[in-house]
This record gives structure tokens, C-alpha cells and sequence, in this order.
């Protein structure tokens, strides 16, 4: 069971190993995009492509749903990313039960946006834990965990990619040593669990009031998607990539942008330090790098953003 981009390895990593799951379930298609058409997910792609059996209920907890499941006859499953909370009932009919790839070192960051608030945290570590799967948001015992540090100025996609990649890796091994009874899942510390919550485009918003650091940690973390913003002359804003300023000190209201011409940037005040802008996206254009749009908006220089 997956969807999106970050539970394709894990896919391919059964497949390369000779293990072909008996079905693939994934989210419906969706209309999307320019034309509104139907978009497919990547995990949908993929399994097309090994032509596996692909199965893409509304919802799990639809009439039928559960007797269609257990006419596979499931031993295991693997979930990735699905996208839909599983009813017991599933986990009740599987022998080695349900085990599910989760982007962080679990009981930290449990819920849909792990990654998202590993860097918001300011977490020099992020991780992998495959744990087995009960009634709970991501409560169950744990299998195994992988430990990475976060890189400097690494994004929420950047994160990801990589985090996917290490867990289509500890997939296989996981499953062999569970399946041998290998393995003695370690229960999960409930004391030091956090949690994260469901993303909306606008929590992308920014409130200069808040610290460069917090800022900065929102527009790592929040790149690809939903995406920082503020607006520009009633036009949206997307603030793509920023850095802490440290160069010498300016006195900057918060949202107030300054031009340095001899360092050739443009510097955006905050409640608490100074953010050296790189990349941005003003509604309707391509992204340019700080520069390259002042010189198209010459009186950008002086504005104050709104929070």
C-alpha cells in the first residue's frame, strides 16, 4: 500500500528481490493539473509498469473493501505513504501483520508530516523506522530504524528523496528477519512522542515577526510543497529557497527588504535577525534568483511584506 513518490523504492525493492506482492493498493486517480485530467500516482506508474494487480478503493472502510483484501490472502503487508489510516480488520486477517515505512526516528514526529517537521524542529538527526503497524498513529513496535543527519540548508524534498531511498533498503532485510522470527520488536517510548500534523497550502504563509532561523527552517522544510509565501503588489510571492544573513548588522523591520548592491543581495528583516533571500516566485513567473528579480522590480528594494 502506497501512493506517492517516497513509497516507489520500496516497490522496487520487493520487485528486484524477487518478491511480487499480490496486489498494489493505491489512492484513486485524481483530476488535477492543466486540462483537469486524471492524474495517476507515482506507485500506481510503477505498478503498472511490473503490471502487478492494482487495487485503488475510495476508502478501505467501503462495503466490499474488506472481503476483496481478504480474497488475496495476505500473509504481510507493506505500507509506504498510502495516505488512508488502516481499519484493524485488515491487520486481523494479515499472519506476520503490517509493516509500515515511516520517515523519522519514531516515537518522534509521528502522524502525516514527518519530514516537514524534522526540519522545522531543527533536528540535526532525521531516520527511517519500519515498525509493525497496530491501532494506533504510528504507535506499534519497532523493527528497525536507520539514523541520518540532516544536511545544512537541505530541503523537505531533498530530505525525502533520501529518506525513501533508506527505507526501500532496510525493506527487504526486515521482512526476511521478521518472517524468521529474527527479529524482537521494541516497544515505542509514548513519554517523548510528538507528533505532526496534516499540511494546507496556507500554512505557507509567512509572519515576519517570527526569528530568520524559524523562517528559514519553514521555507527549507516546506520546499517542494505547499511552498513559503507572502504577497507583492496583490500578487502571491513564493519564497523558494533563504539563508541566515551574517554580515554585518542592519536595522530592518520585520518584512522590511533591503538591497546590499556590493554583495549583490537581497536581505528581508525579521523579529529576530536578517534572511538573505536566493530564489523566489512572484504569481504568474518563473522562479529567478534574488538579483534577477530586483532588476525586474526595481522598487522591490525599501517595500515592507506583509506577515
Amino acid at each position: 500500500m502506497g501512493t506517492s513518490a517516497f513509497a516507489v523504492p520500496a516497490l522496487d525493492a520487493l520487485v528486484d528481490n524477487g518478491i511480487s506482492p499480490v496486489a498494489v493498493y493505491t489512492q484513486p486517480d485524481r483530476k488535477g493539473g492543466r486540462g483537469r485530467q486524471n492524474l495517476v500516482s507515482p506507485v500506481k506508474q510503477r505498478a503498472l509498469h511490473y503490471e502487478l494487480s492494482i487495487v485503488q478503493p475510495e476508502t478501505l472502510r467501503a462495503e466490499g473493501e474488506l472481503s476483496r483484501f481478504e480474497i488475496l490472502e495476505p500473509s504481510i503487508l507493506v505500507v509506504a505513504a498510502y495516505g488512508a489510516i488502516l481499519p484493524q480488520e485488515y491487520l486481523d486477517l494479515l499472519e506476520k501483520g503490517g509493516l509500515n515505512i515511516h520517515p523519522s526516528l519514531l516515537p518522534l514526529h509521528r502522524g502525516p508530516s514527518p519530514i516537514v517537521n524534522t526540519i522545522l524542529e531543527g533536528d540535526t538527526d532525521a531516520g527511517v523506522s519500519i515498525f509493525l503497524m497496530d491501532k494506533g498513529m504510528d504507535t506499534g513496535p519497532i523493527l528497525r530504524q536507520k539514523k541520518t543527519p540532516v544536511a545544512l540548508n537541505e530541503t523537505g524534498g531533498a530530505l525525502t528523496d533520501r529518506l525513501s531511498l533508506e527505507g526501500a533498503k532496510m525493506l527487504v532485510p526486515t521482512l526476511q528477519d521478521w518472517t524468521r522470527g529474527e527479529i524482537e520488536p521494541e516497544p515505542q517510548d509514548n513519554d517523548i512522542a510528538t507528533y505532526s500534523r496534516l499540511l494546507k497550502k496556507s500554512d505557507g504563509m509567512l509572519d515576519f515577526k517570527k526569528s530568520a532561523l524559524t523562517l528559514k527552517r519553514k521555507i527549507d522544510a516546506f520546499n517542494p510543497w505547499p511552498t513559503t509565501f507572502t504577497t507583492y503588489k496583490g500578487k502571491r510571492l513564493t519564497v523558494l529557497e533563504a539563508w541566515l544573513y551574517d554580515g554585518k548588522e542592519l536595522e530592518l523591520e520585520p518584512g522590511q527588504i533591503s538591497h546590499s548592491s556590493s554583495q549583490e543581495k537581497i536581505l528581508l528583516g525579521t523579529g529576530d535577525g536578517i534572511l538573505d533571500i536566493r530564489k523566489i516566485q512572484l504569481e504568474g513567473k518563473r522562479p529567478v534568483n534574488a538579483i534577477e528579480f530586483l532588476r525586474g522590480y526595481q522598487d522591490f528594494s525599501g517595500s515592507i511584506l506583509p506577515s
